[in-house]
């Protein structure tokens, strides 16, 4: 069987291009998985002075985060679900709370009280 080289030619675009379909296809899938953010700031209850270097864990993952200068901190890329999260710090008494994480995110500011008083 004789093929030209215009058959060729055609036949392996056809394929080429239907190999980057797919390849495109996967990467939107996997792009598709959604994720949430849980974020806030920590702040001493008495005075609303932010609270810095204390973390902040999710009771139901293994992540914890540290609050920066400003007492702020983050999660990101979490699957939609509930979350404990939880604060323990000597100076002050510990916290914890449930918090529902969808796809746009939730904010949730963490108020501690101290542990003198």
């Amino acid at each position: 069987m004789y093929f030209s080289k215009k058959t060729i030619l055609l036949s392996a675009l056809m394929v080429i291009f239907g190999l980057g379909m797919l390849s495109n296809k996967a990467q939107a899938q996997e792009k598709e998985a959604p994720t949430g953010k849980l974020y806030g700031k920590v702040v001493e209850a008495s005075s609303g002075q932010a609270v810095t270097d204390i973390k902040v864990k999710l009771k139901n993952s293994d992540q914890a985060k540290t609050t920066g200068k400003k007492g702020m901190y983050a999660f990101k890329d979490l699957e939609p679900g509930t979350y404990t999260v939880k604060v323990k710090a000597d100076e002050y008494k510990n916290w914890k709370q449930k918090v529902e994480i969808t796809e746009k995110g939730k904010q949730l500011n963490i108020e501690l009280k101290s542990s003198q008083g």
